[in-house]
């Protein structure tokens, strides 16, 4: 727990850094989640190992981004793995709202990654969930969110069109 804590507080330090420090808190955060996941795993606690596979994912993405030689395939390709991972765990019979959560990172990832009907798919999967969780609709109303899924959508049959509010959509 407390490798997981760790990781969880780099990564929120690094939010509120300067470009130089970033980095740097984030590979702390990163190796953080990793040491957790030596004492975390699936058989023996499902929950903590899902939860930090997501922060693992969400650390790498936030560092792929940051890379600017072209390296950041292969924190996104991590990123990716990762959240894959989570969702072993998270699955939308079980935990509806963390697999949205995980599914609305995934769809993040993949889109980096430039996998963008994969990305797609997770963007529409978040749609699934109830409209009324309070959870759920934070992250249908984000713009990244609203925009990519409707940008996705215009590529659907027009009736799936129905589902975005935003003007631009229809």
């Amino acid at each position: 727990m407390v490798q997981n804590n760790l990781g969880t507080a780099l990564q929120e330090k690094a939010a509120r850094a300067n470009r130089a420090e970033i980095t740097m808190l984030l590979t702390q955060a990163i190796a953080a989640y990793r040491a957790a996941l030596e004492v975390y795993t699936r058989d023996t606690m499902p929950q903590a190992w899902a939860i930090t596979q997501n922060n693992l994912g969400n650390a790498l993405l936030n560092q792929g981004q940051l890379v600017i030689d072209g390296d950041g395939v292969v924190y996104w390709t991590q990123a990716v793995k990762a959240y894959y991972a989570a969702l072993e765990v998270r699955t939308q019979e079980t935990l509806p709202k963390q697999w949205a959560e995980t599914q609305y990172n995934l769809g993040k990832a993949l889109l980096a990654k430039g996998e963008l009907i994969e990305a797609a798919a997770c963007f529409e999967n978040v749609l699934l969930i109830d409209q009324d969780d309070q959870h759920v609709k934070g992250l249908n109303e984000s713009p990244f969110f609203r925009i990519r899924s409707c940008r996705f959508l215009f590529y659907k049959p027009k009736a799936n069109l129905a589902r975005c509010d935003i003007p631009v959509c229809r």
